[in-house]
């Protein structure tokens, strides 16, 4: 990792969104709830890959009726999720993990070669580090999601 230059920075770009997102149009709210739920509880590719197979699994008897169902890729759930659809939760993490690594970034520079410690860069890991804190206490205490059985054939 090189030096944090805050003069060279990357426009930030507006995101136009996915005219053709299947998860926008449509109502998934038990999908966003199973993403609450299992976004904590395991990594990225694992929770998108789970999140695809709880579709499809809960499409197979729509399909199996004959009706019509709508078709979506495992990019697309992933898409809706990290680019249309914002998460505090998520939010939380990902500065708890760009915090964690910050801190391992100071940590190799913390030690100087005449074996002194540099006293700027102890500051800055004391402050991440006290951030972190602050990001996990607030990740413990979101809103926790009660887990609700599926119930296929149960009509409201």
């Amino acid at each position: 990792m090189g030096d944090c230059n805050l003069d060279e920075f990357l426009p930030l770009e507006e995101d136009v969104g996915d005219v053709d997102c299947p998860l926008c149009e449509h109502d998934v709210a038990w999908l966003s709830v199973q993403h609450k739920v299992l976004m904590p509880k395991c990594s990225k590719s694992a929770l998108y890959s789970t999140l695809m197979k709880v579709y499809l699994k809960r499409m197979e008897p729509l399909q199996r009726q004959g009706k019509k169902i709508v078709e979506v890729s495992r990019e697309q759930i992933e898409t809706h999720f990290e680019s249309h659809q914002l998460s505090h939760t998520r939010g939380l993490q990902e500065d708890a993990r760009i915090c964690k690594q910050l801190m391992a970034e100071l940590q190799k520079r913390m030690k100087r070669s005449d074996g002194s410690i540099d006293a700027t860069a102890l500051s800055q890991w004391k402050s991440l580090s006290a951030y972190k804190l602050t990001l996990l206490s607030k990740l413990s205490k979101t809103n926790k999601v009660e887990v609700v059985k599926e119930r296929p054939y149960e009509f409201t």
